[in-house]
């Protein structure tokens, strides 16, 4: 598409370089942009404006954001659209990030136009008294933000509004961004592939640190000490751990039952796949077995053992079941603790190179540092008057 488009032909060397940035490092960061043609010519347009494609994905939105109110005309010669509200880019800037906050809470992305009116006469920023039809205008007019489409309004992509709520939320007070890590938290399922509070700590780090990181970490830990410690933890994180052994056709890989815990944890290297196959099989928590089919001379099927009746249908010359050659295991954590039974596994728990151990030592540590970051930030400051 790049090479097709017409795009500045007196300026070859523009698509050129932006071609080889997006082959050599940017392909798998911003996957989703470059897939969309719409979207890729903003990434192109960007590009032109500051020679970059930023790794940090607010500072891409930012630009994109900045691209598109400027020099979206640029190919036009004299040309110049009309904003409809009379904002300037930093005052829309302020009115959309409200209008995405608001929006985003509620979990819509989609708006009829009385939806959209809605939605706006909540902003709190309307100082202008800007009319919602002009603003719903330039934003997708003017600046191409969203399209509408029979008569409903929506975003060019969903990633957008999780920029502006996430720019939104950076610009609270710390008060108000006391109360963000529940918003997060009570929204966990919505959480997945979405990046708006990961853009905020980069927004916003050293707020996040002190308002929701650290506040978060030390009711953790409180609520471990007081009860079990580290088993406290992998009950509240880690209820049902589920692993496998040998070859099966999916391996799992499970996620902590707190958004914020599974943020923090992701800022660390550990690999949950890398350690899954420490823990002993039992048969008391066997759940699936997988064993291969010969398909072809040199040819295999992996295929679950469970359901004979399909196995026997799909390769119907099968005389016999294949033996297993890989299993699933799933257990809840108050199955095992304490009982000495299950002390080979409960060993494998404890150990201080095991993947949830190695988490739990980790985010105390981190809340260590951040403590003691942000108390010598302060000392620092308050040392000067």
């Amino acid at each position: 598409m790049i090479n097709r488009i017409e795009f500045r032909e007196g300026e070859p060397d523009i698509k050129v370089k932006f071609l080889s940035l997006i082959q050599s490092n940017r392909y798998e960061t911003h996957r989703s942009f470059i897939e969309n043609p719409l979207l890729l010519t903003i990434m192109l347009l960007s590009f032109e404006r500051f020679a970059d494609i930023p790794t940090k994905m607010h500072n891409f939105y930012r630009e994109a954001y900045i691209t598109l109110y400027k020099t979206h005309d640029a190919s036009k010669g004299s040309y110049r659209r009309v904003f409809k509200t009379a904002l300037d880019i930093d005052e829309l800037s302020d009115y959309l990030a409200e209008f995405c906050f608001h929006s985003y809470r509620e979990s819509k992305s989609e708006f009829t136009e009385v939806e959209f009116a809605d939605y706006f006469g909540r902003l709190h920023a309307n100082e202008r008294a800007v009319k919602p039809g002009d603003f719903a205008y330039d934003l997708y007019s003017n600046l191409c933000l969203m399209l509408l489409d029979g008569g409903t309004y929506c975003f060019i992509h969903r990633s957008f509004q999780e920029y502006f709520c996430a720019l939104f939320f950076s610009k609270q007070n710390e008060s108000f961004m006391r109360r963000f890590g529940t918003f997060f938290e009570s929204r966990k399922v919505r959480m997945l592939g979405d990046s708006t509070f990961a853009m905020l700590y980069d927004m916003a780090r050293t707020k996040v640190e002190a308002n929701i990181l650290i506040p978060y970490l030390q009711d953790l830990f409180d609520t471990c000490d007081a009860g079990n410690g580290y088993w406290t933890f992998l009950e509240m994180m880690y209820p049902v751990i589920t692993y496998e052994k040998g070859d099966v056709i999916d391996y799992t890989t499970i996620e902590p039952a707190s958004f914020l815990f599974g943020f923090i944890a992701s800022l660390q290297t550990i690999n949950w796949k890398e350690h899954c196959e420490s823990l002993p099989g039992d048969d008391c928590f066997l759940i699936n077995e997988y064993g291969h089919v010969q398909t072809g001379p040199n040819t295999y099927d992996l295929v679950e053992l469970d359901d004979t009746a399909a196995l026997f249908k799909d390769y119907d010359w099968l005389e016999k079941v294949p033996d297993a050659d890989g299993w699933r295991y799933s257990f809840a954590v108050s199955e095992v603790y304490g009982r000495p039974r299950f002390s080979d596994i409960t060993d494998v728990l404890e150990d201080d190179n095991f993947i949830f151990k190695m988490e739990y030592d980790a985010a105390r540590q981190y809340l260590n540092e951040l403590v003691a970051k942000h108390q010598s930030k302060e000392d620092f400051f308050a040392g000067l008057f």
